[in-house]
């Protein structure tokens, strides 16, 4: 009967539904990247996300980050699981801002039907019109199946558009020339000659193979 009566007074202390445990909110994002040229991107990104008052708002209230999978500029996220979303943050009338090195890639409106496991500052989160999508995705890195994901890291690291040259070595005297690699190959090394001087050079180019 004592036992009875402490469960009792227990309840009543912890109120209605409070001795269940919460269920975490997280944000289902599905987001895209381009480059300056408006191609899609693809690769695996170091990215910080985080919930601000404001488009340009310096404060966060949260923030969560993770190597992120993009294919052909669009990636996937479940924000939270990492670092939970505090529980008495509404999530209302606020932005997510995604930064990769210090560059801000992505500035939006929180939408609630992003938000899942919970309630969104009061109001339907929309969680089980997205249980479909975790479910769906419960196999996939950063919505990326394995396959898209091995296409991904199989990819071969080349050479970019760009030059750069070293500052020359020896003296200024004779004639300037220019030694390219042809199409296709990537240089490897040098290989020369001397004497009273550098009498020959040459590149050792390779072929660009997928590996």
């Amino acid at each position: 009967m004592r036992t009875l009566a402490m469960a009792l007074a227990i309840a009543a202390v912890l109120g209605p539904g409070t001795a269940a445990a919460e269920t975490p909110r997280t944000i289902i994002y599905e987001g895209t990247l381009r480059a300056a040229d408006g191609d899609p991107v693809a690769g695996i990104y170091w990215m910080r996300f985080s919930l601000r008052r404001s488009r340009n708002a310096a404060a966060e209230l949260w923030s969560e980050q993770s190597y992120v999978a993009v294919d052909e500029g669009r990636f996937l996220v479940e924000l939270g699981k990492r670092n939970a979303i505090p529980p008495d943050l509404e999530l209302t009338d606020l932005w997510l801002i995604v930064v990769n090195d210090g560059i801000t890639l992505i500035r939006a409106r929180l939408d609630a039907a992003w938000i899942s496991g919970g309630l969104a500052g009061g109001r339907g989160g929309g969680g089980d019109c997205r249980k479909a999508a975790v479910a769906d995705n419960a196999t996939r890195f950063s919505g990326l199946d394995l396959d898209q994901l091995k296409a991904i890291l199989a990819r071969s690291i080349g050479p970019g558009g760009k030059r750069r040259l070293t500052r020359p070595v020896g003296n200024t005297d004779g004639e300037s020339f220019t030694l390219e690699c042809p199409p296709g190959h990537m240089l490897t090394g040098l290989e020369g000659t001397t004497g009273d001087g550098l009498r020959s050079l040459r590149l050792i180019c390779r072929p660009m193979e997928a590996r």
